[in-house]
């Protein structure tokens, strides 16, 4: 897997939870055309680097709210952060 790949992915990734619109993980995995153990590496990944301070001081990682069935941010003020726009998968 190319670099760029995994970045597009992740691109994907933030832009679906910004929209609180990923589904179930399997149902994500499969749209993204990965495993499930691969997308939840890549998110513990991106929690990581969000941990680090890469997105300044805010404390948003990623979780899974089980009441609507999708991935979200912790911090609300952080989808705040992120633009809206993308083609009508929400994907950048």
């Amino acid at each position: 897997m190319r670099l760029d790949d995994i970045i597009i992915r992740w691109m994907k990734i933030l832009s679906l939870v910004n929209l609180q619109n990923t589904g179930k993980p399997k149902l994500l995995a499969k749209r993204l055309g990965v495993s499930v153990r691969t997308l939840n590496r890549d998110i513990d990944l991106i929690n990581k680097l969000i941990d680090s301070n890469l997105f300044e001081s805010v404390n948003a990682p990623i979780v899974f709210d089980k009441i609507k069935d999708t991935y979200k941010f912790r911090d609300r003020k952080f989808n705040q952060r992120w633009d809206k726009s993308g083609d009508e998968n929400g994907y950048p």
